[in-house]
């Protein structure tokens, strides 16, 4: 709700500025343009989110999801210790469907995740390092960028793999590194 009214006042401005210095022709054909615009990126976008969609869900129906949420399980018990078996089975769930770029599946499991979470011994450290993990989005296939990068004229738009996973998986390793000193510095002081 706050950042629609945002936006409105940032537009409202941005026209009253445009109708006052005379600019008005121009927003008009800036306005067109950029709609314009915007449907021919959505429309060159479409086929490539319908092959990568397509390929992770056949991922997910030939059970290689399912092998990486039960080969993730003991690593969740270390993150999460004190939650409940049903917590992490939510959170590997929401971290696989997010790492195979399946961010809407991954949604609902992970306000699951929290609702249960905030269950456990600990919920703030528990909350926290939830966090941590989620914001990282480390993804295997980063199909937004990549159907971009394709609607952009990129003549290799999936040459971002291998570096994108890197650096996520970096900025993954060091949100739990962070997630874990503040839980023990919470501990020490308590």
């Amino acid at each position: 709700m706050r950042m629609s009214a945002v936006f409105t006042v940032l537009i409202g401005m941005s026209l009253l500025y445009g109708l006052f210095c005379g600019k008005a022709e121009a927003m008009t054909a800036a306005v067109f343009a950029s709609a314009e615009t915007a449907a021919e990126t959505v429309i060159s976008m479409l086929g490539s989110y319908a092959f990568w969609l397509g390929l992770l869900n056949v991922a997910k129906e030939s059970g290689i999801v399912s092998l990486a949420a039960r080969l993730m399980r003991p690593l969740m018990k270390k993150l999460f210790p004190g939650s409940s078996k049903e917590a992490q089975a939510y959170v590997t769930l929401n971290f696989v469907a997010n790492f195979f770029g399946m961010g809407n599946a991954a949604t609902p499991f992970g306000l699951r995740a929290a609702e249960e979470l905030e269950k456990g011994e600990d919920p703030d450290a528990l909350i926290s390092m939830f966090m941590a993990i989620n914001t990282s989005a480390v993804q295997l296939i980063p199909m937004g960028v990549i159907a971009l990068r394709q609607a952009a004229g990129s003549l290799m738009p999936a040459d971002i793999l291998m570096p994108t996973f890197l650096v996520s998986l970096a900025g993954l390793v060091f949100a739990v590194m962070m997630a874990l000193f503040a839980r023990k510095k919470e501990k020490k002081d308590a």
